[in-house]
């Protein structure tokens, strides 16, 4: 197996934006990436091949043209097909304005995005990444790149939303915008004016899992950014999140990732 890397940055966790290393791979069947908590933001564009990736519970199956996305402070665990093997370009980066860039453009929850056509993206952050500047101008004429990567994304994503069912993508909304709340079957059929069994085979043509299970995600996906990024009380997150106490919130916590929310607030922090 063969990869060009080109070091930038150490984790300069003062800095709002870094690049840490970028490259090019050129992987085999042995290609694996396992990353614990990871301390870093990965971003890589498949040129070719295939293979899958994992981050937390989710899983995905990047092909050519794909990009995918994993945030720190979860876990990454990802490997190339062994008949396929991918070429990719990628890069790793930290810093709190990736979070705050890839939320606010609503990527949070998001790992992969399809038939992208971003190479050029890369490309530029990569030959950024190896021309010699110092690394204070790299990290910042990457920082403009990054964003218009993710506006672009954006836009892909928002195309790509128009073309789902008017039914499925009002479920979706809804439940994004009642996470707190008790959702269930019988709401989200009356939503669509359906039967509660073509309600979930809607949804679940459309997204690839159940309405429970997309909620739950969210769930996840915001108690997790309270945990980092805020003081609240566990107490209240669980509140806010939807789930019915502390304890439980807790428990299910500990099932899906391993550790309670106070050991994953502590830790997130001393990584990010």
């Amino acid at each position: 197996m063969k990869e060009d890397i080109y070091f930038v940055s150490r984790e300069e966790y003062g800095k709002p934006f870094f690049i840490n290393i970028a490259g090019v791979s050129y992987c085999d069947g042995n290609y694996l990436i396992n990353r614990r908590n990871s301390a870093v933001f990965c971003m890589e564009y498949i040129v070719e091949g295939r293979g899958t990736v994992r981050c937390d519970g989710s899983v995905c199956y990047p092909k050519k043209d794909d990009v995918y996305m994993l945030m720190y402070g979860h876990d990454h665990y990802y490997y190339s097909d062994g008949a396929e093997p991918w070429k990719k370009i990628w890069f790793n980066a930290g810093g709190p304005l990736i979070r705050s860039i890839v939320d606010s453009y609503g990527l949070g929850g998001r790992i992969l995005v399809e038939k992208t056509n971003a190479f050029s993206y890369f490309d530029s952050i990569v030959s950024l990444c190896r021309s010699g500047l110092p690394a204070d101008i790299i990290n910042l004429k990457a920082s403009v790149i990054f964003h218009e990567l993710i506006q672009y994304l954006y836009r892909l994503t928002c195309d790509a939303d128009c073309k789902i069912s008017a039914d499925a993508l009002t479920m979706k909304n809804y439940i994004d915008s009642h996470i707190s709340e008790s959702i269930n079957i019988g709401t989200l059929a009356a939503l669509i004016y359906k039967s509660q069994s073509q309600t979930l085979r809607i949804f679940k043509n459309e997204f690839g899992t159940t309405p429970y299970d997309y909620l739950l995600s969210q769930r996840f996906t915001q108690a997790k950014a309270l945990l980092q990024n805020t003081n609240m009380q566990v107490k209240e997150i669980a509140y806010r999140t939807g789930f019915s106490d502390e304890h439980y919130f807790s428990y299910v916590f500990k099932k899906k990732f391993g550790q309670t929310p106070k050991t994953y607030r502590g830790e997130s922090k001393e990584q990010v």
